[in-house]
């Protein structure tokens, strides 16, 4: 856990603080939106609005983030998706542990399974 939240920071420090509030993509986004909201002094809002930054822990289909338009910023960026989104911490490659999700159902583990290995996990 210590690792994720020095990463979390990362993040933090490279943010520009030009926004009104932080949108957390829900489950993954709450604790980096905390986080990132504590140490640069924007509100976490579930409203959004043209100014609000997305955050989230990670990005590797893309298919989550891909529904908003506003900036984005993740903690891991994975299958070279840095290009879709503003900011983001580390670099990832493998399967990541994210304290988070600990806990999540198996349908939500095997859809990150498909997602690992290349896999579409939304086909027929």
């Amino acid at each position: 856990m210590k690792n994720y939240i020095e990463d979390i920071k990362l993040l933090a420090s490279k943010i520009n603080c030009k926004y009104d509030s932080i949108y957390p993509i829900p489950r993954g986004g709450y604790l980096p939106a905390i986080i990132i909201s504590q140490e640069l002094n924007i509100p976490i809002s579930f409203e959004l609005t043209k100014n609000s930054l997305i955050v989230d822990d990670l990005i590797d289909s893309g298919k989550t983030l891909s529904n908003y338009s506003q900036d984005k910023a993740v903690v891991y960026v994975k299958n070279e998706k840095q290009n879709e989104v503003n900011y983001f911490a580390v670099k990832a490659q493998g399967w990541i542990n994210i304290p988070d999700e600990q806990g999540t159902g198996i349908e939500e583990n095997i859809k990150r399974i498909f997602q690992f290995i290349g896999e579409n996990p939304d086909r027929e």
